[in-house]
């Protein structure tokens, strides 16, 4: 990208965040009927085909900025857990709790791993979102776009390995007014058991590849890559 285009996608990305908080009351508050009618969903048969089947499903999400969007649309076919850090403020708890649960998802802490693997091994759908940087704890480093070694989560590896799910990512698209969720393939093939890094390396590749579907929709205003190994220089100086 030179640099009028790098312009450009600062400009959407804007613009995305600012229609994150309208997409946040859509998804909280909108009747069904309501959202139906602007969602397309593409492998949705994939994600059923497993629950046919009785098999968990780690549903790899990303921190895309109309996520709520998403979460609502798979709650009108697919409904699940998905993992959240709980707000320190009360009061908004409570509307954020209440909205996310309101169409029969559940929400788990994110740091109760026993319930998330109690959820895949029961065969249900949990909704996960490893694309952050979550600091050094818990991490490895794997490739994530052009840095070689990102902060990933080894969570992703934990739960895949003990409750042998399948792995299928989840991302929306909007054109023209209209959501697109697209379901990926399942993943599990390819992951080794105890290798975090590979398992991250992964992940990270499939969650590139959602965020190429709509480059300005992901949530850049994180710093992603803060987290360094020691001894490299952090990309942020």
């Amino acid at each position: 990208y030179n640099e009028q285009q790098c312009e450009e996608l600062v400009k959407a990305n804007f613009k995305y965040t600012g229609m994150a908080l309208i997409e946040t009351g859509m998804a909280w508050f909108w009747p069904d009927w309501r959202v139906k009618r602007l969602v397309t969903v593409v492998g949705k048969e994939r994600i059923l085909e497993q629950e046919r089947n009785g098999r968990g499903v780690l549903v790899i999400c990303s921190h895309h900025l109309n996520l709520e969007m998403t979460a609502r649309i798979f709650s009108q076919f697919a409904k699940g857990y998905g993992v959240y850090r709980p707000n320190s403020n009360p009061a908004y708890e409570f509307i954020q709790h209440r909205g996310r649960t309101r169409c029969g998802h559940q929400m788990i802490d994110r740091k109760d791993v026993k319930s998330m693997l109690k959820v895949l091994k029961n065969g249900q759908r949990l909704w996960y979102l490893p694309d952050h940087d979550y600091g050094v704890n818990n991490s490895v480093f794997a490739p994530f776009f052009a840095v070689e070694q990102a902060a990933s989560t080894a969570g992703s590896s934990v739960l895949i390995d003990a409750t042998k799910c399948a792995v299928m990512s989840g991302v929306t698209v909007m054109n023209d007014n209209r959501y697109t969720l697209y379901i990926g393939e399942d993943l599990s093939g390819q992951f080794e058991r105890r290798n975090p890094v590979k398992a991250a390396s992964i992940l990270n590749q499939e969650i590139e590849g959602m965020i190429k579907r709509d480059i300005p929709a992901w949530m850049w205003l994180h710093k992603r890559f803060k987290t360094r190994p020691e001894g490299l220089q952090c990309v942020y100086s």
